[in-house]
């Protein structure tokens, strides 16, 4: 019979597999554990196995359940799971009981809001904001929500929210300036927009550093070490294209774009930005260059090297309750896994979005990211970061040949019809008309793109930077500087 000591054994030596098995077994067997459920939820979310997260966590509310606390816990690990309707179905209940929260509005308006019911998304956040007019974030979400004007009911409010979160932290500061800033750019105010985009900038540098080095580093790693001959001579023997769809470029490039397009496809679900790589690619022993080759070292034929890490990727997205094969997968840096995609998982294909490089500076500087990203908060550090993003697509594409396809954003918006059957040839799929009206498609959208990608095609996005040109200078002086840098040491 499993105990605890069997879970806690695991932990210790790291061995993630006995220890979700011991926690499933503790499960079964109903173990007395109390508020220790929380601790094995935790531990779930962070292996994403998320039945599992979910099934602890309600064993923790269910010792107290009208613990207000615990319940946002569950609503929390439900939405990072997808079961954005399962989060939306917990949360009812407690607004009726305790409709002050602003925590609970601001939830079920993100919510909502995802799944593309703006009526009652922005219901919930002008609640949320009436009540903590101090929030940034719910400013931030409700700025996000739609094109603003001045005629819009949302207009006064927000501008008001101003003086409620001075003095905030920096957090919550931030975002609303980035909310500021949102709304300027809408209605075509662009020394207002810049101002308090670069204000909330320098706010959030202060919590989240962004280090460049040791970025160069890796990616300099993975293009010294992983050469074609390498990888050709590593990887399990190629298959035809009936496995995932990695769709990937830099933040605001267009990813989502073709994420909504490939999902309006009969056959193809959304994963979302999954980031389930580095769990699954760590049965291989870490994703570095360096034990990557080490790996392939010690288990000289590849299917010893790699022929777990297929099945661990796909036993993680049925675990995010995707079924079948074909899903995209629209994960963050996957330009640091594509050499391990190459060798691991031969049925995938990847489609690398490029957009202009100034526009997309400008869309990244523009948009609070909620989480890691701290590159974005400094035009300098843009540069730097697309200059060694640059470095891997050109490795990237030297290497992986007919495994990888580039979809220009640019040529993408101006003739669609002639790009998206090229998009689903490359990834082994008939075209179908729905994929050119993707707009339609209902479904949860959790990125900074919620109320774009649900708008027909359009081509605003592109020459964005224009009446930001002027103030660029950085990130286009910082961009060539290391573009440069990285040439001379490649």
């Amino acid at each position: 019979m499993v105990t605890t000591a069997d879970f806690v054994a695991a932990l210790n030596r790291r061995d993630w597999g006995a220890a979700v098995d011991a926690a499933n077994g503790l499960l079964a067997a109903n173990a007395a554990l109390g508020d220790q459920w929380q601790a094995v939820a935790r531990f779930a979310v962070r292996v994403a196995e998320w039945p599992l997260a979910i099934a602890a966590m309600r064993r923790f509310v269910a010792r107290k359940p009208d613990d207000l606390e615990r319940m946002l816990q569950l609503a929390d690990i439900l939405a990072n799971a997808g079961r954005i309707a399962d989060a939306i179905s917990l949360l009812a209940p407690l607004v009726t009981t305790a409709p002050q929260d602003a925590r609970l509005h601001h939830l079920m308006g993100t919510a909502y809001l995802q799944l593309g019911d703006t009526e009652q998304g922005l219901h919930h956040l002008h609640a949320a904001a009436r009540i903590w007019p101090a929030s940034g974030m719910t400013w931030l979400a409700i700025a996000n929500a739609r094109r603003l004007t001045v005629q819009d009911p949302a207009w006064a409010p927000l501008m008001a929210a101003d003086r409620a979160t001075q003095g905030t932290l920096p957090a919550a500061r931030g975002a609303y300036l980035y909310a500021a800033g949102k709304a300027w750019d809408d209605v075509g105010d662009h020394d207002r927009a810049f101002a308090a985009f670069e204000q909330g900038a320098r706010l959030l540098r202060q919590e989240r550093a962004w280090d460049p080095e040791p970025d160069e580093v890796e990616a300099r790693a993975l293009v010294g070490s992983l050469d074609k001959a390498w990888l050709d001579r590593a990887a399990l023997p190629d298959q035809a294209s009936t496995g995932p769809i990695f769709v990937t470029g830099l933040p605001r490039s267009g990813t989502t774009l073709i994420d909504q397009i490939l999902a309006s496809h009969s056959r193809v679900t959304s994963g979302g930005e999954l980031n389930l790589l580095e769990i699954a690619m760590g049965d291989a022993g870490g994703t570095s260059a360096e034990r990557i080759r080490h790996r392939f070292l010690a288990n000289p034929t590849p299917e010893q090297a790699w022929g777990r890490i297929g099945p661990a990727y796909a036993h993680l997205t049925q675990q995010r309750g995707i079924e079948g094969t074909r899903f995209v997968d629209k994960s963050l840096d996957t330009s640091r896994y594509a050499g391990l995609i190459r060798v691991a998982m031969p049925d995938a294909r990847i489609v690398w979005v490029r957009r202009d490089p100034i526009d997309t500076a400008w869309s990244c500087f523009r948009t609070f990211f909620s989480q890691g990203l701290g590159w974005t908060f400094s035009l300098d550090m843009i540069g730097r970061h697309f200059a060694v993003e640059d470095m891997l697509f050109d490795h990237w594409r030297s290497t992986l040949g007919t495994r990888l396809l580039v979809a220009p954003y640019e040529a993408l918006v101006e003739d669609i019809a002639a790009w998206v059957p090229r998009i689903a040839a490359h990834v082994g799929l008939a075209f179908e008309p729905a994929m050119l009206d993707f707009h339609r498609l209902k479904r949860p959208v959790a990125t900074a793109s919620v109320a774009q990608v649900r708008e027909p095609l359009y081509r605003r996005a592109i020459g964005a930077a224009v009446p930001y040109a002027a103030r660029m200078t950085p990130f286009v002086e910082a961009y060539e500087r290391s573009r440069a840098a990285l040439a001379a040491v490649s």
